[in-house]
């Protein structure tokens, strides 16, 4: 994936100091976009920021983005790098039944899809045959300006929602055991409920695993430094997933205010994903179930709205390889679904950024602060073209690097400087 790692010209020895004039800033933290700011960055850090800076103070800075917005890049909090949101069916079922080297095109197209939404860190929720960890280990590379956690496989009860993303229990050893002997990935995804209905507004499956399981999976996982992801809708296999001490509440349609009070408590961040749901309100125009979809997306985004007030650590995901969901320009909708909640927009640029770098352990990323990483996107226009104008932002650097931006911009003539 050549064309998408991060070129290595302006670098050298020396890391000379470059100023960057920004007209707007969004810090990644939820906080009021600044107004005239200065970013220096030396290298691949930031060094400072310098707020409410006057005309003199910008018109010096090496690289003028006076009519731009920087904030941080963007994390997506759960993919399927595998899959494509494509509506044809036959190119789906392909899509599940691949090769590794069929599918090795596939997710780079998708993490190019990414890159160029400024998104510069996934966490994939798994595949039937584990491409996405394999795609990571074997093709990826350290210098590949897009992280990625693959979770490989997600783990399904026999009969149960699931197949289509992973595999289940050997029964002589039981989910425990069965992570221990067996996970490779990155972190650990449980599927611990069905999908939602889309013919029954409200209806609610039973837990997969009982409480004793996810609570040994998860002792298990923790032991082998992993986190675990649970996909889980409905009152009781979110409560038993939290009771369990599970790191993430994937989707969580239907799981009502105690849960979304414990989850605040606990301070277990929610990835709601909800414009996966909404992309089925256009899938399926004209048929009944959209009306239910619909009902489904606007309970959603009740929930968000509740865990906002409550103090939920909600995280952007996209579950982008859903049906409609595309790579990269997903997260431009989730965040409209967000704001739709009632967010503001730093808020909801929080929930993809610093929110989801915490979940995957990305300290040093997700927030444009002296000492982090200089990972950020250079958005066209003031915050009020935002989320829309990451459609095609003016730039995305990563650690000082410009690794996409607009040829008649003078960004990459800064590289110089």
């Amino acid at each position: 994936m050549s064309s998408i790692l991060k070129d290595p010209g302006g670098k050298g020895d020396k890391k000379p100091i470059r100023t960057l004039a920004a007209g707007w800033l969004i810090d990644g933290k939820g906080s009021p976009a600044l107004r005239n700011s200065i970013m220096e960055i030396a290298g691949g850090d930031i060094l400072a920021i310098h707020r409410d800076c006057g005309p003199a103070e910008l018109a010096r800075a090496d690289v003028d983005l006076s009519s731009c917005t920087l904030l941080p890049g963007l994390c997506d909090g759960h993919v399927h790098l595998s899959l494509s949101g494509t509506e044809d069916g036959g190119s789906r079922k392909r899509q599940l039944s691949a090769t590794f080297q069929e599918a090795r095109e596939t997710i780079e197209n998708h993490l190019k899809d990414h890159l160029a939404h400024g998104i510069v860190a996934v966490r994939d929720g798994g595949d039937r045959e584990g491409h996405a960890l394999q795609f990571k280990r074997n093709c990826l590379g350290p210098d590949s300006p897009v992280q990625v956690f693959a979770a490989g496989h997600a783990w399904h009860m026999p009969g149960r929602y699931g197949a289509m993303i992973g595999r289940t229990p050997l029964k002589e050893e039981g989910l425990a055991d069965s992570i221990r002997y067996n996970e490779r990935g990155d972190l650990i995804k449980v599927i611990n409920s069905g999908p939602n209905s889309l013919s029954e507004f409200g209806k609610e499956t039973p837990p997969q695993f009982n409480l004793e399981d996810l609570r040994k999976a998860a002792v298990c996982g923790h032991s082998m430094g992993l986190k675990l992801m649970v996909h889980a809708n409905g009152r009781l296999p979110v409560k038993w997933a939290l009771e369990a001490g599970c790191d993430s509440i994937e989707h969580g349609y239907f799981m009502g205010k105690e849960n979304l009070e414990r989850m605040a408590e606990k301070r277990i961040p929610w990835v709601p994903t909800v414009f996966a749901m909404n992309s089925l309100c256009t899938v399926l125009r004209g048929a009944p179930e959209a009306e239910t979809a619909a009902r489904n997306v606007e309970h959603q985004l009740e929930q968000i709205r509740f865990a906002a007030q409550c103090g939920v650590v909600v995280a952007l995901g996209t579950d982008s390889g859903s049906v409609g969901v595309h790579h990269g320009k997903g997260v431009i909708e989730e965040l409209k679904l967000l704001m739709a909640a009632g967010m503001r927009l730093e808020e909801a640029v929080q929930c993809a950024t610093s929110r989801v770098a915490g979940l995957l352990g990305l300290g040093n990323l997700g927030s444009l602060d002296a000492g982090n990483r200089a990972v950020f996107i250079v958005a066209q226009g003031d915050p009020g073209q935002l989320p829309g104008s990451l459609n095609s932002p003016q730039a995305v650097f990563v650690d000082g690097v410009p690794v996409i931006y607009h040829r008649t911009s003078n960004i990459s003539k800064s590289r110089a400087q």
